[in-house]
């Protein structure tokens, strides 16, 4: 996803280019045998009914307030009465 180019192979076969600045330097995770297993049955389960605004939410509280400015993930500011 940080080549222009669209990949013609593998996983991500056709998929376009996008913000790939973000992926410019992927994270390594070494994960715990537990933590495979965590996200074995995670992977299982059917997320089709999850609203998308719910994974940008949970996205946006991972992060601290300067970090989610940085990055353009701010959260709308909350009406007032």
């Amino acid at each position: 996803m940080n080549s222009k180019a669209p990949k013609t192979g593998g996983r991500f076969k056709g998929v376009a280019y996008f913000n790939g600045g973000l992926f410019a330097q992927p994270a390594r995770l070494e994960l715990q045998d537990s933590e495979l297993v965590a996200l074995r049955q995670a992977s299982a389960a059917d997320w089709s009914k999850v609203q998308p605004e719910i994974f940008g939410t949970l996205f946006q509280h991972s992060m601290k307030a300067g970090e989610r400015h940085a990055f353009g993930a701010t959260s709308p500011t909350p009406p007032t009465s």
